[in-house]
């Protein structure tokens, strides 16, 4: 059951914190200014927060993205029978990313085969049950948490990001289309 009521107190920048920890670093933070979609990437992707490894993300402060990342390469493997690629998770937390398009979390993937551009995947985390159901929303998957991470029993840790692996996976699968197909 969901605590949201008293979780509407804690803001999504509370949770944000609370399930990346640091935030970019100050270049890629938002500054009032507009970025396009790519220029705030790039600036994700070249100042991530020290200790961040895109490859195999942190387990502090809590051990959110490194499982979720295990839980996506997991649906990868079971999707793809000769996966061959590089997934990355990027954190946007306090980024132009995060302000301008809504996105908390950036998941790569890049085949290693042929010349398939990389499928890239925009997160937003919440504690809003209506956001998962809005249409309007700007993220690419949206990952709901009616508790606080480390309140969350090991089995509906387990359900939330085995769900939101299987969208990752959809959404990196509809990017790449049929040269998907092909891997």
């Amino acid at each position: 059951m969901t605590r949201y009521r008293e979780l509407k107190e804690i803001t999504g920048i509370d949770l944000e914190e609370q399930l990346l920890g640091e935030e970019v670093k100050r270049p890629a933070r938002y500054d009032g200014t507009k970025k396009s979609f790519g220029e705030a990437l790039n600036l994700v992707r070249k100042y991530q927060p020290d200790g961040w490894n895109p490859e195999d993300p942190p387990i502090a402060p809590t051990s959110f993205p490194s499982d979720f990342h295990l839980k996506v390469l997991e649906a990868l493997e079971a999707d793809l029978k000769n996966h061959e690629g590089k997934l990355t998770f990027l954190t946007a937390r306090k980024s132009f990313l995060d302000r301008l398009y809504g996105t908390d979390l950036i998941v790569t993937f890049e085949p290693v085969k042929g010349r398939i551009p990389e499928a890239i995947v925009t997160v937003d985390v919440t504690w809003d049950p209506d956001k998962k159901d809005k249409q309007d929303s700007k993220a690419n998957v949206i990952v709901f948490f009616p508790a606080p991470y480390s309140e969350l029993s090991e089995s509906d840790r387990e359900v939330i990001l085995g769900n939101a692996a299987e969208e990752v996976v959809q959404f990196i699968r509809e990017k790449l289309g049929s040269e998907y197909e092909a891997l």
